[in-house]
């Protein structure tokens, strides 16, 4: 049997597809792309979590090290090869050694002092200077101190004779002046002004050497005054607002917002009460400054 020449092409015509049928498939491929694409970027910023886990996990590991090599004492931020007592310890700038330095000899990784969410663009991959005086050469304050915004919990207030005029803040601090490892925090990361670099606010060039939780834990909205957020607190809310912190005996949990005070105005009203808290003082170390656990 033969089919008319139009009866053909009725067929031929009856196979593709209408406009309206091309119309629904492209909104449905629209509507799917809606609801999959943000999942596939919470999925990027939790593995980008886990990064930050990772890395902080790494660190707390080589400070303990370190401390076992070295009679319980753990690498300072920034260090002096020349002890001065007059200057409780600081020598000559071209004598000072940064955290990096110190610890690089255990991770062999200097990427792992990036943090996830906001690595340094590029990270310093160069070769690490650690030169016969054990200087950091070429390198610049932000590349050998924190280079990747992981902040440290080092700094001891109480370490050397304030008559020195430093306050007594540079001496290192033991494991066994922590009574509590298991809940005091070591590392933390760090949003800077600069991505990836943990600079202090307002000055882009300077690193932030270390947090002080005074400072950093106390924050404001924006609607009360500008700089509220420091650079822990902007760390916790890119974290999907949970802080991953490595503490004192080396693991690494995460917290959620009773680590941080919000405060009515700048003057972070009401903050003594936060800080006199025993979860509080504790994850922070406040008792490290004789400031006292008056309230559970």
């Amino acid at each position: 049997m033969t089919y008319p020449d139009n009866t053909r092409r009725t067929a031929t015509a009856r196979r593709a597809f209408t406009l309206i049928e091309l119309l629904v498939v492209i909104a449905i491929i629209a509507i799917l792309a809606a609801i999959l694409f943000p999942v596939f970027a919470q999925a990027k910023k939790a593995a980008k979590i886990t990064g930050t886990i990772s890395n902080m996990k790494q660190l707390a590991m080589s400070s303990k090290i370190y401390a076992g090599d070295y009679d319980d004492t753990n690498a300072m931020t920034i260090a002096s090869l020349i002890t001065n007592p007059a200057t409780c310890g600081w020598g000559n700038e071209h004598t000072y050694i940064g955290h990096l330095q110190m610890t690089y000899p255990y991770t062999k990784n200097v990427d792992i002092y990036n943090q996830g969410v906001n690595p340094w663009a590029g990270g310093p991959r160069q070769q690490v200077v650690v030169d016969p005086s054990g200087t950091w050469g070429d390198w610049t304050k932000e590349e050998t101190i924190l280079p990747g915004a992981v902040a440290l919990n080092q700094w001891n207030p109480s370490g050397c004779s304030s008559s020195s005029g430093n306050s007594g803040d540079i001496a290192p601090r033991t494991d066994t002046s922590v009574p509590q490892p298991a809940n005091t925090a070591m590392y933390a990361p760090w949003t800077g002004e600069v991505s990836g670099k943990s600079t202090i606010p307002g000055d882009p060039t300077l690193p932030q050497i270390d947090w002080n939780p005074y400072y950093e834990t106390c924050w404001w909205p924006t609607s009360v005054g500008a700089g509220g957020e420091t650079g822990l607190h902007r760390a916790f809310v890119a974290h999907n607002r949970s802080m991953p912190l490595a503490y004192f005996d080396g693991h690494v949990g995460k917290v959620k917002a009773n680590a941080f005070f919000q405060s009515p105005d700048t003057a972070c009203t009401g903050f003594g009460n936060f800080q006199e808290g025993e979860y509080a003082n504790t994850l922070w170390g406040w008792f490290f400054d004789g400031i006292p656990v008056t309230h559970q």
